[in-house]
C-alpha cells in the first residue's frame, strides 16, 4: 500500500500549511493535488499554475483534473513544467472528449498517465482501446469535488470488478480516492486498492504524520494477516 496526502483547497495559505504538515514525513514523497474548476464539480481550486511558484522540495505532485476539459490543463501545465516536480496527472473521463489522447499527451511528457472514474460512473466507460495502454486508474470512493464525504460502499463492488480487469490487464495500478479512513483501510485494500489518496483525515488531525504512520501500521497488520 502507499498513501498520498490530498490537498482540495482554494487556499494558497492553506495548500502551504497542509503541505509543510507532511513534508518531512519519512513516507511521504507524492502530494496528491485536486484541480476543480467550478465546471465538473460546485467548487474551484488551486491550478497547476498557481503552484508554480511553490516550493515542493523534496516532493513530487501527482495531479487529479477534475474539470470540463482535462487535457486544457495539461497544456497548462506543459507551459510552466520547469517550475513544478510533476510525476503523474489523472483526468477525469466524464468531461474528457478523448481517453486516448489525453494518455498520450501526458506520457509525450515524460509523466505517469492516469484516468479517474467518478464513484457511479461504469467501468465499461473506458474506452476497450485504453486498457492495454492504461497503468493508472483513480477510482472515487465518493462523489467527486469535496473532501470531508463519507465512504460509499458502491466502491467495494467497483474494486471488486477490477481484480478481475486486473487479472487480463496486470500493468494497472489503481489509486482509491475519497472516504480513506482508519476505520476503512483494511477493507479497501482487502477489496483490492493498491494506492490511496488521503485528505480531511489528514488535515483534522492535530498531528497528521502520526495518522500515516497509523495508516501504514494498519496496511501492514492487514498484509500479514
Amino acid at each position: 500500500m502507499k498513501l498520498y496526502p490530498a490537498i482540495l483547497t482554494e487556499s494558497f495559505l492553506q495548500f502551504q500549511q497542509e503541505l509543510d504538515a507532511v513534508r518531512e514525513h519519512p513516507a511521504v514523497d507524492v502530494m496528491h493535488v485536486d484541480v476543480i474548476d467550478g465546471a465538473f464539480a460546485d467548487h474551484i481550486t488551486v491550478t497547476p499554475l498557481d503552484l508554480s511558484v511553490t516550493d515542493f522540495d523534496p516532493l513530487k505532485v501527482d495531479f487529479h483534473f477534475m474539470v470540463e476539459e482535462p487535457m486544457d490543463f495539461v497544456y497548462e501545465a506543459v507551459g510552466i513544467k520547469e517550475f513544478l516536480p510533476i510525476r503523474r496527472m489523472y483526468g477525469q473521463i466524464e468531461r474528457m472528449s478523448f481517453q486516448k489522447d489525453f494518455l498520450d499527451e501526458v506520457e509525450k511528457h515524460g509523466w505517469q498517465a492516469g484516468l479517474g472514474l467518478d464513484l457511479f460512473t461504469p467501468l465499461d466507460s473506458i474506452d476497450e482501446e485504453v486498457w492495454p495502454q492504461l497503468k493508472y486508474l483513480l477510482m472515487m470512493g465518493v462523489p467527486a469535488g469535496e473532501q470531508y464525504q463519507v465512504f460509499h460502499k458502491h466502491a467495494f463492488e467497483k474494486l471488486e470488478e477490477l481484480k478481475q480487469i486486473q487479472n487480463k490487464h496486470p500493468q494497472l495500478t489503481v489509486l482509491l480516492d475519497g472516504g480513506v479512513k482508519l476505520t476503512n483501510i483494511k477493507s479497501i485494500l482487502a477489496a483490492g486498492a493498491d494506492e490511496v489518496a488521503v485528505g480531511s483525515t489528514l488535515w483534522e488531525a492535530p498531528d497528521p504524520g502520526m495518522i500515516i504512520d497509523e495508516f501504514y501500521r494498519l496496511s501492514a497488520d492487514n498484509s500479514a494477516a
